[in-house]
């Protein structure tokens, strides 16, 4: 075979494998054993007063860049954290509640199940990256580890 017929027959094995990439994905994840899910990673956010001050002294059109730098970010570590945990569930708010003293109310909770404390700390890890120091910066975003309950729990354990 030519050298043309063989970089053709490679564009269509890599063509090939590209299309196909999900559903291999998809099989691999329904073989592969899934983990048991028994702890809960509470995810708690705040606007920090400091960067919410810098955002409002920046001119219209950066505020709207920064901003939607931000909501970037967000994203790319919600799915980061998909990778590791399962989202089960969550609420924002913009009314006053859960505030300390003079502190920011906290605008979002939100909920996700872990297998144990080693992947709470990959998802602290990764949201510890450089590549979020912006939005780290902008908020305060708080990762607490749990034991899940099922039922609602009868006693309040470690608290007296």
């Amino acid at each position: 075979m030519s050298f043309i017929q063989w970089l053709l027959l490679a564009g269509f094995i890599a063509l090939l494998l590209y299309n196909v990439h999900p559903a291999i994905r998809k099989a691999w994840q329904s073989v592969q054993p899934h983990k048991e899910l028994h702890h809960r990673m509470l995810v708690a956010v705040r606007r920090r007063q400091a960067g919410f001050t810098r955002l409002l002294e920046l001119a219209p059109d950066k505020q709207a860049a920064v901003l939607q730098q931000l909501e970037k970010s967000w994203h790319a570590v919600n799915e980061a954290w998909g990778r590791i945990a399962q989202f089960a569930g969550g609420f924002s708010t913009t009314d006053k509640g859960l505030s300390h003293q003079a502190d920011e109310d906290w605008s979002f909770i939100g909920f996700y199940d872990v297998a144990g404390y080693e992947d709470f700390i990959k998802c602290q890890t990764l949201l510890e990256q450089a590549d979020y120091l912006a939005l780290r910066t902008q908020y305060d975003i708080r990762l607490i580890l749990g034991k899940r309950h099922t039922d609602a729990p009868v006693s309040l354990p470690g608290m007296f």
